[in-house]
């Protein structure tokens, strides 16, 4: 068979054409990392709006060819002039490969960051996770779960006429909090402040809201009284909505 040669448009390779073609006929065990493959992976990204396909271990891969070109650049001196050059040349390389995986994240991290306003936004289930890498995964959710935290505590209440409530520590993963603090004060006092719940009064309404764990509480009215945590209570009776009742004043009410 017979084919009929043609032109390539201007800066287009041979080359490139064939390597083009193994990516987009890419999977998870065929595509080996080099300096070609990522420049063309950066090149997709930036020409295209949706993210684009990696395969899932691609960070893996990336720290790897990374170790292997560095074992290049450390290797002892061989004392001839071919060693010496491949390493000068080893090493702009890797320049450059980290300067273009560091573009190519930030291209897809915005990407993640604009799907996760639409939909925190709009609540869509038209969002396509299929690309996302599983690290990116992570990134993607925690993005969409706080924006939802202020969307509703902030934008939500003000649109009903309500004060913005956000839970100040809702935003922390409790787990790295309490070993944060356990490894600055002692375990005990730590323990204690961390789990005592407060009683207190309500001295003005407050309406339903949600904690750090997304746990409900109220509505509440005036003179209801409700034993919260300690975080919750605090931000209470400091906005003045609630205020504390001692064990005294609770013993004397159950009887």
């Amino acid at each position: 068979m017979e084919y009929s040669t043609f032109d390539l448009p201007d800066g287009l390779s041979f080359k490139y054409v064939h390597l083009l073609i193994e990516l987009i006929n890419m999977t998870d065990k065929d595509v080996n990392i080099t300096y070609d493959t990522l420049f063309e992976l950066l090149r997709r990204e930036k020409g295209r709006e949706e993210l684009q396909q990696l395969q899932s271990s691609f960070f893996e891969d990336v720290v790897n060819y990374l170790k292997e070109k560095e074992a290049i650049v450390n290797k002892p001196a061989e004392g001839n002039l071919f060693s010496d050059e491949e390493k000068e040349k080893t090493n702009a390389q890797l320049e450059n490969v980290r300067k273009i995986i560091k573009e190519l994240y930030e291209r897809r991290e915005r990407k993640l960051v604009e799907m996760a306003m639409f939909k925190s936004r709009t609540n869509s289930g038209l969002i396509n996770n299929n690309n996302m890498l599983p690290e990116e995964k992570i990134l993607f959710d925690s993005i969409v779960a706080k924006l939802n935290m202020f969307r509703s505590g902030i934008v939500m209440r003000v649109i009903k006429g309500l004060d913005p409530f956000i839970d100040s520590e809702s935003g922390k993963n409790s787990q790295n909090s309490n070993s944060s603090l356990q490894e600055n004060k002692d375990k005990s006092d730590n323990a204690k402040v961390e789990k005592v719940n407060i009683m207190v009064k309500f001295t003005n309404p407050v309406p339903k809201f949600v904690g750090k764990e997304l746990e409900s509480y109220g509505p509440f009215l005036p003179e209801d009284t409700a034993n919260l945590p300690r975080q919750i209570a605090e931000i209470l009776i400091k906005k003045g909505k609630a205020e504390e009742i001692t064990m005294a004043e609770t013993s004397a009410q159950q009887h």
